[in-house]
C-alpha cells in the first residue's frame, strides 16, 4: 500500500505543476515533457490534459489561486479475480478549495510497474448514492460513479484494506 500511496503523491503533485503551466510557462517544449511524463501514470487512458496551440498564458499567481492538487480522501485495496489486486483512489477535482469526492483512479501492477488503468468520476445526478428519490438513478445505473476511460470494470473483487487520508466534505 506505501507504494501506491507514493504513486498517486507523485501523480497529484506533477498532475498540479503541469495544470499550472499548461496556463502560464511560455517554452511549450518543457510543458509537453511535463505533460508526456504525467500521462505515464496511466495505462489505457490518459491525464485528459492538454496544450492548446491558441492558449492566453496567465500570471502564476492568478492560476494558482484557482487550482489546487487533488485531495486524497481514501484507498481502498482489493483482490481482483483477473488483475490481482488493485487500488481504488477517492480523490477530489483539482479546482481550489474542492473538498468533496470527484473522480476514482483504479491503479494495478503492470508489466510497466504502477499505473492508473480506468478512471470513474461521481455521478452528478445522485451524487455518488445509487440512486435518486427511491428509485436506480438513471445516469450510473446504481454505481454511483460514471465510467470516464480506461478499462471499464464490472466488479472489483474482494475489499482487502482501506486507507483513510481526509473526509470530504459532504456525505
Amino acid at each position: 500500500m506505501e507504494e501506491v500511496i507514493r504513486f498517486i503523491q507523485d501523480f497529484t503533485a506533477q498532475e498540479y505543476e503541469v495544470m499550472i503551466q499548461i496556463r502560464t510557462e511560455p517554452d511549450t517544449r518543457l510543458v509537453e515533457k511535463n505533460l508526456n511524463a504525467l500521462n505515464q501514470f496511466f495505462q489505457g487512458l490518459h491525464s485528459g490534459l492538454n496544450l492548446s496551440s491558441s492558449r492566453t498564458l496567465e500570471e502564476r499567481d492568478t492560476v494558482q489561486k484557482q487550482l489546487q492538487p487533488r485531495v486524497l480522501f481514501q484507498i481502498e485495496q482489493y483482490a481482483h479475480p483477473l488483475l490481482d489486486t488493485i487500488y481504488r483512489i477517492y480523490l477530489s477535482s483539482p479546482f481550489y478549495g474542492s473538498r468533496s469526492y470527484f473522480t476514482n483512479f483504479y491503479i494495478a501492477n503492470t508489466e510497466k510497474g504502477l499505473k492508473i488503468i480506468s478512471r470513474y468520476n461521481i455521478c452528478n445526478d445522485c451524487h455518488g448514492q445509487g440512486s435518486r428519490a427511491g428509485s436506480l438513478c438513471n445516469e450510473c445505473h446504481g454505481f454511483g460513479w460514471n465510467w470516464r476511460g480506461g478499462q471499464q470494470l464490472q466488479s472489483l473483487g474482494t475489499l482487502v484494506a482501506v486507507r483513510h487520508f481526509a473526509h470530504p466534505a459532504d456525505k
